[in-house]
């Protein structure tokens, strides 16, 4: 998942292939670097072994996803060293201030876990005065961390259309939601949802 300020826009890149090279090696820093022109990119980019259960994922600068246990617990991923948005510093710069990009593992066998954009926690309640963070914070997730991640997001979004004005929406919005693989990946179902 990405989001490049200074652009307005959102882009989620999924792929299914196999990778030999962690997603550290694969953060696209000094590629964007000269084409940014004063803007920049902040990405989450991870890889799940369906095998060994696991998450591999670097951040640069993103928001933490969160993880919904299935006690209905939520938490952000950990994170021990987040790296900043894409395209402020170019590689030279982030060695010698030591500011690179580091993988982390999570093992990933059970829960849920919810990607999103800074679009959606800070919209604003009209009605409660508060930013949606606070409200997304408060939802029943006992009870939503029983559906599967498909619904998950639709209570997200129908939660988010009760709060929101949508017209008063001035920021994109990208809202992931993925769990293990029960299945094989290539056996897989979407659903958009809109606004």
């Amino acid at each position: 998942m990405c989001r490049i300020i200074g652009q307005g826009g959102t882009f989620f890149c999924f792929s299914l292939s196999f990778y030999s090279r962690s997603p550290e090696e694969n953060v696209t820093n000094d590629f964007l670097f000269p084409y940014l022109a004063g803007n920049f990119v902040t990405s989450f980019y991870m890889v799940y072994d369906e095998d060994k259960a696991s998450l591999t994922y670097a951040n640069a600068g993103h928001l933490d996803p969160l993880l919904v246990l299935p006690s209905g617990a939520i938490s952000p991923l950990p994170s021990f060293k987040r790296g900043v948005p894409l395209g402020v510093l170019s590689h030279n710069e982030l060695q010698v201030m030591d500011k690179g990009y580091s993988n982390h593992t999570y093992r990933f066998e059970e829960g849920k876990l919810l990607l999103f954009t800074d679009g959606l926690i800070e919209a604003v309640s009209q009605r409660l005065h508060v930013p949606f963070e606070e409200i997304l914070w408060g939802l029943p997730w006992k009870e939503l961390s029983s559906l599967s991640a498909t619904d998950i997001v639709v209570a997200i979004v129908e939660n988010f259309k009760t709060h929101i004005q949508l017209e008063n929406v001035i920021d994109d919005i990208c809202l992931l939601c993925i769990e293990p693989a029960k299945t094989p990946l290539f056996e897989y179902s979407t659903r958009e949802v809109s606004l």
